[in-house]
């Protein structure tokens, strides 16, 4: 059975904290690499943003049709 959506965010932010805590890297390090991060996941939802709304017009258009 699968985890709720909830309880697998926290489950995944507190494996996030713990590697964060156990790397023991200066802030301005981990600073660096979260904004790396980020930028790679803010990259991935705008092309999940683009494909979503692509197939919303593919789907609004094929309607259109009928």
């Amino acid at each position: 059975m699968n985890k709720p959506f909830t309880m697998r965010i926290q489950e995944a932010e507190q494996k996030i904290v713990e590697i964060i805590n156990n790397s023991q890297l200066p802030a301005y390090v981990l600073k660096n690499m979260l904004q790396g991060i980020y930028a790679e996941v803010e990259r991935v939802d705008n092309e999940e943003i683009a494909k979503y709304n692509e197939e919303q017009e593919k789907s609004q258009k094929k309607e259109s049709d009928k």
